[in-house]
Parts: structure tokens; C-alpha cells; sequence
């Protein structure tokens, strides 16, 4: 019985290492017919659809009436802050809480790796996200990437316009704040203003 048992295993993660390594070294690629990019499986071949070439209708959360760009936006609200909005998702390392598995990934990876993945090409210092990159190469090339709504103040980093509107546009800042609608699962959760 232990026998069979240790077989059945082992042949799982066998099945489980060779699907793994057909991902990344794929015998089929599957091509876009509208823009001709290639991905390794038929799945991420429909989601690339779906994300680039299909026209994104608003959809509306049926529990809080909030708008989203599109329905796959608003399911995964509708999943997050309604149906498994009592599910914690708390990081292990520092216990910050995220409203979702991918967010929690996201935290992970963004506050406790120490790899800086992206290198700048004209000095020695290196990114964690694509976008500090790029705002970092503003500081290379004076030019900037961000400008005010409101005047004619540009900048190089969305902070610095951030701060911007907070000291030299603070009602329009203060109205235009992102104030998240309470979650119907959470009971104790309070809208931080």
C-alpha cells in the first residue's frame, strides 16, 4: 500500500515537472492572427486576446454599483471585495494584508525581493518595476514624463506630481482621492480618508 502510494506520487510530480518544462520549452506555439505574437499555450494565447485586441465594454458591480473598464475588471472586484472578501491574505514576512492572492504576490515581491531586476543603461543603479526605471531614465534625459491637470507644471515621477497636487492643488486633490466603498464582507473595515 505504501508502495503504491509513494508510485502515485512520484508519477504526479513527474507529470506535474514535465507539463513545467513543456511551458517553458514549449514544442507548439500558438501565433495571435491580428498581431502575430507568439505564446506557448492556447490558454495564454486567448488571454492575450482578451486583454489587447477585444474592445473592453464597462461593466457595473451588481453588490456595490461601482463601474469597471471591463466585465473581467469588475469580476475580479466582484470576487475580492464581495464573495471572498473575509478570506485574509496576509503576508508572512511583515503582515501587511492585501485584498487578494495576486496582491499579495505583488506585496511579496515588490517589498521583501531584493533583486532589482531592471538596470539602468547609463549608470549603476537598478529597479524593481519597470515604471522606476523609466522615471529614473528621465533623470538621465531631462525629459518628463508626467504633467499637472491642473497647470503647467511637468515631472519626472508620478510622486513628485502627486506631492504637487497636494501642496499647490489640495481641493482638487482632496476631490479627486480614490475613497474605496466599504466591502460588504468586512465588517470592521473603515474608509481611510
Amino acid at each position: 500500500m505504501f508502495l503504491e502510494a509513494t508510485l502515485a506520487q512520484r508519477f504526479s510530480c513527474e507529470a506535474h515537472l514535465t507539463r513545467h518544462v513543456k511551458y517553458h520549452n514549449p514544442s507548439k506555439t500558438y501565433i495571435c492572427d491580428i498581431c502575430g505574437k507568439a505564446e506557448t499555450t492556447i490558454t495564454t494565447l486567448r488571454k492575450h486576446k482578451e486583454n489587447v485586441h477585444e474592445p473592453k465594454v464597462p461593466e457595473q458591480c451588481k453588490y456595490c454599483g461601482q463601474w469597471y473598464s471591463s466585465r473581467r475588471t469588475a469580476l475580479r472586484h466582484i470576487r475580492n471585495m464581495h464573495v471572498h472578501a473575509d478570506e485574509e491574505h496576509r503576508c508572512e514576512i511583515c503582515g501587511f494584508v492585501s485584498s487578494s492572492k495576486p496582491a499579495k504576490k505583488r506585496h511579496i515581491e515588490f517589498k521583501h525581493n531584493p533583486e532589482k531586476k531592471h538596470k539602468c543603461t547609463m549608470c549603476e543603479k537598478a529597479f524593481k518595476t519597470p515604471t522606476l526605471l523609466k522615471e529614473h531614465m528621465a533623470t538621465h534625459t531631462g525629459i518628463d514624463l508626467y504633467k499637472c491637470a491642473y497647470c503647467d507644471a511637468t515631472f519626472k515621477s508620478k510622486s513628485n506630481r502627486s506631492t504637487h497636487y497636494r501642496r499647490h492643488h489640495p481641493e482638487e486633490y482632496h476631490r479627486n482621492m480614490i475613497r474605496r466603498p466599504r466591502p460588504t464582507g468586512i465588517h470592521n473595515y473603515s474608509n481611510v480618508a
